[in-house]
């Protein structure tokens, strides 16, 4: 699915755009979309089947990007190693 655009109308307050709950379904419908391609787990570098390009995943001190699709041997895994907060 692409990115839901809330029509915010042509001037402020003139009842021309996207109701609140309108807005909002669309809003919740797009933070579904980006958490569904995120994963708590610590991938293996080389990755496991079905491990595609674009996901991501975290543990408690890492976030990992996988920058492939899983072929068995190449590495499709990045690690980034969070700062303490």
């Amino acid at each position: 699915m692409s990115r839901l655009t809330i029509d915010t109308g042509t001037a402020g307050n003139a009842a021309t755009g996207d109701s609140l709950r309108s807005a909002f379904t669309k809003v919740n419908t797009n933070f579904e979309e980006l958490f569904a391609g995120i994963t708590a787990k610590t991938p293996t570098a080389v990755g496991v089947s079905g491990d595609t390009a674009g996901q991501l995943a975290y543990d408690a001190t890492n976030l990992y990007v996988c920058v492939a699709n899983y072929d068995g041997s190449t590495t499709v895994w990045k690690k980034l190693v969070l700062q303490a907060i």
